[in-house]
């Protein structure tokens, strides 16, 4: 539940500020700091992890539950909703993503120019802690969220 509140908040502070007509992003810096936070994590990621992803997209309301991944070499192996712990089922697995392949949606977002994107790194092991895209501000139900919480290490 306090996930879920996070996630909401930081979608609603982040979402209300698309009406602004906020300047244009420093697409080169954001770039350059995608760069710097995924050799970070490169670096020092552990070859299988277990994180709680939830997602805010338009999508099927069940898919919108936090859900504990597992992560094997940067494959997602497997996932349980954080919840009561039941298997998250094949159709909806796909939603899920490794630290690696959350790195590189934020990478083709910023090369294409999406006129909404925040990227919240986290500040020791530099993976996309918070991701929040808005694919056209014309106020189309597009957006997408990502929060990554609790990432440990699994031997």
């Amino acid at each position: 539940m306090r996930r879920s509140a996070i996630l909401l908040s930081a979608a609603v502070g982040f979402l209300a500020g698309c009406g602004d007509s906020p300047s244009e992003p420093d697409w080169s810096a954001l770039l350059q700091e995608l760069e710097t936070r995924r050799a970070a994590w490169e670096a020092t990621r552990p070859p299988s992890y277990t994180m709680v992803q939830q997602h805010d997209c338009p999508c099927p309301p069940e898919r919108l539950r936090p859900a504990i991944v597992s992560v094997t070499n940067e494959a997602v192996t497997g996932a349980v909703w954080e919840e009561d712990g039941s298997p998250v089922g094949a159709a909806d697995l796909a939603i899920f993503l490794s630290v690696r392949e959350v790195f590189d949606l934020v990478q083709n977002v910023a090369e294409a120019n999406v006129p909404g994107l925040r990227v919240d790194y986290h500040p020791q092991l530099g993976y996309p802690a918070l991701v929040l895209i808005d694919y056209a501000r014309a106020g189309t139900d597009d957006d997408r969220l990502i929060q990554i919480v609790d990432l440990a290490a699994q031997p």
